[in-house]
């Protein structure tokens, strides 16, 4: 009998993924109207146009002996800090503490999420006490099927315009 076998290599490469947030803090230091700068930006510096969503933690913190002492974020039902969003994160819609982006963040495009805070209860002033803003994010790749299988729901795009299916 004859018998022949043949193998065939199949390599494949998925896009770069870069993906860039980037914090302007110059100073941990809150003016005289409470406010501190504090900048986000996200940026596609990769190869391939991506669905985006993003979420944010805050922190109040006093550290003792070596250990961070977690402090009340809220103060009188109010929180402490008021997020000054830049005027792009309207293009965000939220989701169980995470925000979609409407649009396509497409190779190139930077979106702007914040461009300062403001503490509006006045209280921890003690210099030994800390604030974290810290920002996360999640990308896909913009393809039908993503959103379902790894978010699980559906998203629609016509052009630049995302559609989110909650």
């Amino acid at each position: 009998y004859y018998y022949t076998h043949y193998a065939i290599e199949n390599n494949f490469n998925t896009a770069d993924y870069n993906i860039v947030l980037e914090e302007y803090f110059p100073s941990d230091v809150w003016d005289n109207d409470l406010n501190l700068d504090k900048r986000v930006t996200i940026t596609n510096s990769g190869d391939a146009d991506v669905f985006l969503r993003i979420s944010f933690s805050e922190t109040w913190y006093q550290e003792k002996n070596d250990e961070k002492e977690i402090l009340n974020n809220m103060y009188n039902g109010q929180y402490i800090v008021q997020k000054n969003w830049n005027s792009e994160f309207n293009d965000f819609v939220e989701k169980d503490g995470w925000y979609y982006y409407t649009k396509v963040l497409n190779i190139g495009d930077t979106v702007a999420i914040l461009d300062s805070i403001t503490k509006v209860v006045n209280i921890y002033n003690d210099e030994s006490i800390k604030y974290e803003l810290d920002f996360n994010y999640e990308v896909l790749q913009v393809e039908d099927y993503a959103t379902k299988r790894v978010w699980g729901f559906d998203s629609s795009v016509d052009g630049d315009n995302v559609t989110w299916d909650f």
